[in-house]
Order: C-alpha cells, then structure tokens, then sequence
C-alpha cells in the first residue's frame, strides 16, 4: 500500500547566450537562489562555481565569436525559488529536465524494478510492450535496485525508476521514486508547463507516461489512479478531465507559442503526437 507521495521538478538545465552589454543572464538567477558554501567548479569547458548545499552549478565561457555562453544546473526546489524571485528560467534555452514523483509504501518491498524489468524484457521480445526501441537496464546494488528505460543521451525522454529509501534511512523497499528525464527535443516545453503545474499536476503526468511506457508493470494501485493512504485520506482520482484541464492550463500555452514561432513540428514530436501518435525516437540500442 502506498502511504505518501511528493512530486515535482527534479533537477533542471539551462544555457544561454550574452550578446549584448545589458542582458538578463543565468548568473542573476544564479545569485538569486544559491545559498551557503561555493567552490570552484568546471565541467565542458564552463568556468564558475558550486553552492556546495544545494548542488546549484553556475558557469560561463567565451565561444569563438567571442559570445559568453552561460550554463546553470539547479534542482526543482531552487528553480521554483527563482520564479519566486521574478526569474523565469524557461526563457531561457532548457537542455534538460528532470520531473519525478516519490512514493512511500507501507512495506518493503526491494524486487519492484526487478520484476518490472522481468516483465518488460518478456512484452519486449513478444512485441507487446510500448518501450520500442528503447535500452532497458538493471542495475542492482546493496543500496537497491534501479530500473532504465532508455539512454542518459537521449534527446527525447527517458525513465528511472529506483530504490530512494537509503536516503531517507528507511528500510530498503519502502520508498522508490519515478524520473524522467527529457532531453532536448522536449526540455523547454516541459519546463514551462512544470513551472505552472502543482505537485498533483505533476505527479498525473509521470504516472501517465510509466504508465503507457511500462504498461502498469509498477504499481497496479497507480495504475487504477487510485492511492489509499490512510482510511481518512485519500489522493483524488487522477481523471481524463483533470488532465485535460492541466493541459488547458499549463501545455497549450507553450505550444501556441511555439507554433507561432515556427516550431511546431518540435512541439508536436516532444509531446508524442507526430503521425501515428508516437513520439519520434533516437534510435537508441
């Protein structure tokens, strides 16, 4: 049974380019929301710094038209800091993002992504299983386990679904998180939507993508949309309707922006809906 759940955004990376003296840069939602220690840091030529309690990482670099290109990697609860701090990250370019929703369990129980995996390996090889061509890969550590649908390059999305109890020192099995982590192609459409969604917005839409990519190999309960937690409290029903007013509210929006401006085709393919309704992949092996 499942007794508690949190969702939102994860983790988020955007970049930029300073063409002119008097632009908005990353580095004002970098003072805006980075906090306690700073280090040096470096990574892909990118000089800067760390906030060593948030993970927040800020850094910059001259490209050979002598144009300052600007990176900053910050988790969910800091991009919603800046936003709160009149600092909208999604007009900016988003390279990644990552959304999850958490959940506790009554019991432990450490062979969920085992199964699954089993599971999706078999619909695989009958071809009755949505991932396509998608990697699938677990991996299994003394900390638990961690189940891989898809590739860390990919440039559309891929899923992560592990053991998180360790982190919360509870006994192993009893709270696994769901991730998935958009790449390019669909980044800057799910970033501005999650930056509207609430956490119930948020934890429909992942359980609606493990959903049709795992075909209800997780959690039969999140499967029905029901969540019991306790016979006086109960997460409400996850609908069609509920998900057709978030995407009112929160997706269409976005998408008539960037139809405006030309992108459409990128839209269409970052939500899924391209042709025959399946979401254009990478190829990945």
């Amino acid at each position: 049974m499942i007794i508690d759940t949190n969702a939102g955004i994860d983790w988020v990376t955007v970049t930029n380019k300073i063409e002119g003296q008097y632009e908005i840069g990353l580095v004002d939602a970098f003072k805006a929301v980075s906090a306690g220690n700073h280090e040096d840091w470096y990574a892909g030529g990118y000089k800067g710094t760390q906030c060593g309690t948030t993970g927040i990482k800020y850094g910059s670099r001259t490209n050979k038209e002598r144009i300052i290109e600007e990176l900053l990697v910050l988790p969910g609860s800091s991009a919603n800091l800046a936003k709160g701090a009149g600092i909208d990250l999604s007009m900016f370019r988003c390279t990644r993002v990552d959304i999850q929703a958490t959940l506790t369990l009554e019991s432990e129980m450490p062979k969920i992504a085992q199964r699954a995996y089993q599971q999706m390996v078999r619909m695989k090889e009958l071809g009755t299983g949505k991932s396509g061509r998608r990697k699938l890969t677990l991996m299994q550590g003394d900390k638990g386990d961690t189940l891989y649908v898809g590739s860390r390059k990919t440039k559309s999305f891929m899923f992560r679904f592990y053991d998180k109890s360790g982190w919360f020192d509870a006994p192993r099995g009893t709270v696994w998180r769901q991730e998935i982590q958009f790449g390019r192609a669909a980044s800057g459409v799910i970033l501005e939507a999650a930056l509207r969604s609430d956490e119930e917005d948020i934890h429909a839409v992942v359980v609606g993508y493990y959903d049709r990519y795992t075909a209800g190999c997780l959690f039969s309960e999140q499967k029905t949309g029901i969540i019991r937690v306790e016979p006086s409290m109960e997460i409400p029903e996850i609908t069609q309707e509920k998900r057709i007013k978030w995407l009112k509210r929160c997706v269409r929006p976005v998408v008539q922006r960037m139809l405006q401006d030309g992108y459409g085709h990128a839209a269409l393919n970052a939500l899924g809906l391209l042709g025959d309704g399946h979401m254009e992949e990478d190829g990945e092996n």
